[in-house]
């Protein structure tokens, strides 16, 4: 092995801070330092190298405030001592610049601005403008063009407007929509109000940990728009001036070819979405990013509806232009769109166009990280750590190196479990996940600052896009953006997730890169931040109908010189002039129609771009579009990460290796290096790779220390295989406590308050039994660190009086002795009920005084904990299980950890040999131990243990396998966990040599 190889493996061993996940913190509840001291100690053992501050929707305690300023100190403290990154989080909840109302009390005035269209008609000579096409309302201002000629605005009123002229005019009205929700992110003295009360709030208090403990600060979700209003654009004041300023034309006159067409409607539409994005990156995008380079920190984030193409140019405007802006580029991939259909990457998911549209900046501009913010929303309560680095391995191959898991809850007390879930911190598997942090720290150690290997670029089609936008009519509202929008939008993203099925990687361009690019013997040339280069022999024209005069020209340089260029569905045939839009000829060597259904189509496309990259990338076959790739160089050595993004076995994918020495498959999970079975066929090397779920597939290749190819052997299976059935006889028992959540309450009206009731059954008593009760306390009690239920003095008609808020009572007996919560949350509070339960049927009761309850205390359902077994509302007391399985059918559900154990007598063939012990399908994370010693833990498929021959020498072995499923029963619906299917031991298949 050489230094260089060996050098990188030692540093996976234990991956630096700076590669390991950043946990999105959520700052939601009544921030206290021992508790947060203990969260951050709980995120370093856990395999977190740093954490993201966020003040989180349910905050009580204030925000940007002396609470606030003595929470982020403690934070900064403890991680200073714990050597871990913060990243701070620039806005209370979302979206960034209101700064948490701040804005709006310095700026009352201030609001999200849209000029909408409320009527486009055309008068006959001599009519009148007809009132009611306003709709009932506030015209801002009415337009009137006659023959196609300039605007001119009606003054007076505008009701009284006759055309006079002899000819049709053409006559607009427009009012001013506001959301006061929302800040003016087009106003430069609102968004100063904002970056003065978040950015340099941090920074004149915790300058002392900027550029050391503070790395960065994140902003999330800003929008000049946000598509309230389909037919509408931006607005802010003294917009007209500014316009007329910066571009010398009237903005009367282009909203004409804004919400219509005129001979100059393209022209017109390209300009003044340029002039949005200079206006939304001078007001919002740079001030942020001098305020952090001014700290010595790093410019983060993402911003709204960055999907696609067709809403960010509307609503943003340009995404290049604003990511070379953030010195680490973010994205965000939360929510269900992002992750419902990743097994089959069919168009309109947007993984696959979104991420190296963050990532592509990042290789020219900054040489830094591309950070994701991921997985929210993606699965809920039920996201297992298997789900976790199936979708994370997706991440990773389309570019993410530093993931921030979205999220960890300070609290999940009240709505805040339900709120944007999944919540690691409060997750039955918590304790396991440093199987997903510590993998992918390693991940991002190997491919951080690192040179992509990509052949293929693609053209981002902004200036098309901004030239045909269509706003539509007065009804189109949401997602309705207009034919040309929707087949600009779905060619860009057919055509990314057509590459990425295909295992092509591929870099996007805008013009400003590719005027740049050197043009050489059929390849484009651009240096990269690295300060390499990165080379394409290919380049993909989405729907590029309109590019920039300078572009164009560099379109037919590399064509003439020998370069691929591949056009889909249309051709430039017009460059952007100074003053107009004109016609040139065609620059495609090879078009194509991805039009819905067009497979034949793609799979030419593929083909050929395969084609033209094969001498320099790995080329898969038989993945079923399931195998994502990304190829790179790392300090000399070279890396392919291969990735099954489906919840599917793929068996035989052939892999083809264009290198002179064949690769080592490196185990993230072990560090093991091993050399798969290879043969050289066609003057490249061929291997064959069955994927499991969600299996990441690394391969490595040492130039320091070839392997001569007649030395490398095929491997062939032995098929003779013996194995044992060990299904049946386990013996199960509880690790620890079982919850049962009960769903209905009924409420009634007692003599001095309300009563919440809900009810349960006993059918044999368990060993103990406790109530978790979840109710919002008040701000004065969360002052005084006590907690509803707790006796203290109130004021009631001007008496001190000693008595609790609220009561909690067992078949209407009195518990009184209610502790803070240490199960599931510190502020949902515990009590134990076994002395207060009888067999049969059970009520329980909270009681909330009339004069003492809050609009915000109506309480959660309570949870009951204990040994016991639960069928629907029925308690059972825990006995020993005789099964590997729970739910869907059987007696019992569970949420926590179980414990299955059975001792094997070996048959004498079997003894001192090493055996594989494989398992059904488990749910959802499975440990092992043999005589007492640990053997690790799966998350995924396969399940399977190797177990050494020297376990097996006396003839028995004594399993135990602890079971772990996912919240998923505690907070939502009962569902199955435990082993399901077989259990068998079998010896070994010996690999035997060809």
């Amino acid at each position: 092995m050489s230094e260089k190889l060996s050098s990188l493996l030692q540093s996976l061993k234990n991956p630096e801070n700076r590669f390991r996940p950043v946990a999105f913190w959520f700052l939601n509840h009544y921030p206290e330092k021992e508790e947060l001291i203990r969260q951050i100690g709980e995120m370093h053992d856990k395999g977190f190298g740093g954490l993201m501050i966020h003040a989180r929707n349910g905050l009580r305690g204030g925000y940007l405030n002396e609470h606030w300023r003595f929470a982020v100190e403690t934070i900064l403290g403890e991680a200073r001592k714990l050597e871990m990154d913060v990243y701070l989080y620039d806005e209370l909840h979302y979206p960034s610049g209101p700064a948490g109302g701040e804005v709006f009390e310095l700026r009352p005035k201030t609001a999200l601005r849209s000029l909408a269209l409320a009527f486009r008609t055309e008068l006959a000579s001599g009519r009148q403008i007809d009132p009611t096409l306003a709709g009932g309302k506030s015209l801002y201002r009415v337009l009137v063009s006659h023959a196609g000629k300039c605007a001119e605005r009606v003054s007076g009123d505008w009701r009284k407007y006759t055309n006079n002229t002899g000819n049709k005019v053409v006559c607009m009205g427009f009012y001013i929509h506001e959301s006061k929700e929302y800040p003016d992110y087009l106003s430069k003295l609102d968004m100063a109000a904002f970056v003065r009360l978040s950015y340099r709030w941090y920074a004149e208090r915790f300058q002392e940990y900027f550029g050391s403990v503070v790395k960065g600060e994140f902003t999330d979700n800003s929008c000049a728009n946000f598509g309230f209003l389909r037919a509408s654009i931006p607005w802010t004041s003294g917009m007209d001036a500014m316009f007329e300023r910066r571009t010398r034309k009237k903005l009367d006159d282009v909203l004409f070819s804004l919400f219509g067409e005129n001979a100059d409607f393209q022209y017109d539409r390209i300009v003044f979405w340029r002039f949005l994005n200079e206006l939304y990156l001078e007001t919002f995008v740079t001030p942020i990013e001098k305020e952090c380079r001014r700290n010595r920190i790093a410019a983060t984030g993402h911003y709204c509806i960055e999907e696609g193409i067709s809403e960010h140019v509307r609503q943003l405007g340009d995404r290049f232009d604003q990511k070379r802006h953030q010195h680490i580029p973010g994205v965000d991939m939360l929510g269900k769109s992002s992750f419902e259909a990743l097994e089959e990457l069919v168009c309109g998911n947007s993984m696959p166009l979104a991420i190296p549209m963050t990532a592509s900046p990042n290789v020219f501009f900054h040489a830094s990280r591309v950070l994701c913010e991921c997985f929210g929303l993606a699965a809920g309560w039920a996201m297992t750590t298997a789900e976790m680095r199936r979708i994370g391995g997706l991440l990773a191959v389309l570019g993410v190196d530093l993931f921030v898991p979205h999220g960890l809850y300070y609290s999940i007390a009240g709505h805040r479990k339900r709120e944007c879930i999944p919540d690691f911190f409060h997750n039955t598997q918590f304790q396991d996940i440093p199987l997903w942090t510590i993998w992918t720290g390693r991940i991002c150690s190997l491919s951080a600052h690192s040179d992509r290997i990509v052949g293929i670029a693609m053209l981002y089609p902004v200036t098309t896009q901004q030239g045909t936008l269509e706003l539509g009519g007065t009804e189109h509202v949401g997602s309705d953006r207009g034919e040309s929008c929707d087949r600009i939008d779905f060619t860009f993203r057919a055509a990314a997730e057509a590459m990425v099925s295909a295992g092509v990687s591929f870099e996007i361009l805008d013009e400003k890169l590719l005027e740049s690019a050197t043009v050489r013997a059929g390849t484009l040339v651009l240096g990269t931040a690295l300060g390499g280069n990165a080379i394409f022999k290919a380049l993909i024209l989405p729907n590029c109908r309109i590019v920039g005069e300078k572009a164009l020209k560099k379109l037919h340089i590399f064509q003439k010189s020998g370069g691929l260029l591949i056009t889909l569905n249309d051709e430039p045939s017009r460059a952007l002039m100074s003053e107009c839009v004109r016609t040139v000829e065609p620059v495609a060597s090879r078009n194509f129609r991805f039009l819905s259904g067009a497979e034949l189509e793609k799979s030419e496309f593929l083909s050929l771009i395969q084609t033209a990259t094969a001498a320099d990338s790995i080329l898969i076959s038989g993945g079923g579009g399931k195998i994502a790739v990304r190829e790179w160089r790392k300090d000399g050595v070279r890396f392919a990460m291969l990735h099954n993004h489906s919840r599917n076995r793929i068996p035989d994918v052939e892999i083809s290796c264009p290198v002179e020495n064949p690769p080592q498959a490196l185990d993230l999970d072990s560090l093991s290096l091993s050399i798969p079975g290879c043969e050289v066929s066609g003057g490249r090397i061929r291997l064959r790779h069955s994927f499991d779920y969600g299996e990441t597939f690394l391969l490595v290749w040492d130039q320091d220390t070839p392997c001569p190819l007649g030395s490398v052997k095929q491997f062939r299976k032995n098929n003779t295989t013996m194995s044992i059935d060990i299904t049946r006889s386990w013996h199960g028992r509880m690790l620890s406590c079982n919850i049962l959540r009960l769903k209905e309450f009924r409420l009634k009206q007692g003599p001095s308050g309300r009563i919440w009731e809900c009810s349960f059954e006993v059918d044999s008593m368990p060993a103990s039994l406790g109530v978790a009760l979840d109710l919002e306390p008040t701000d004065a009690e969360l002052r005084k660190g006590i907690h509803p239920f707790f006796a203290y003095e109130l004021c009631v008609n001007g008496k001190m009086v000693t008595r609790s808020r609220c009561k909690c009572l067992v078949n209407g007996k009195l518990l009184s002795d209610i502790r803070f919560g240490t199960r599931f949350d510190r502020w949902i509070y515990e009590g134990d009920i076994t002395s207060l339960v009888q067999l049969g049927r059970n009520t329980l009761e909270i009681l909330q005084p009339d004069t003492f309850y809050e609009s915000n205390s109506v309480p959660e359902f309570p949870l009951l904990f204990g040994p016991f077994f639960a069928h629907g509302t029925r308690i059972h007391k825990a006995g020993t299980l005789s099964s590997l399985t729970f739910g869907e059918g059987q007696t019992a559900n569970y949420s926590g950890m179980v414990r299955f154990t059975r001792e094997v007598v070996l048959p004498h063939n079997f003894a001192d040999h090493p055996l594989v012990l494989t398992l059904g399908e488990v749910c959802e994370i499975v440990h092992l131990k043999i005589n007492g010693m640990d053997c690790g833990a799966r998350v995924m498929p396969p399940w399977r243990f190797d177990i050494p021959a020297n376990y097996t020498a006396d003839g028995k072995l004594m399993l135990e396998l602890d079971v772990v499923n996912t919240p998923f029963n505690r907070w939502c619906d009962p569902r199955k966990s435990g082993i399901f299917g077989p259990v068998r031991l079998e010896i070994a298949n010996a690999d035997t040599s060809a």
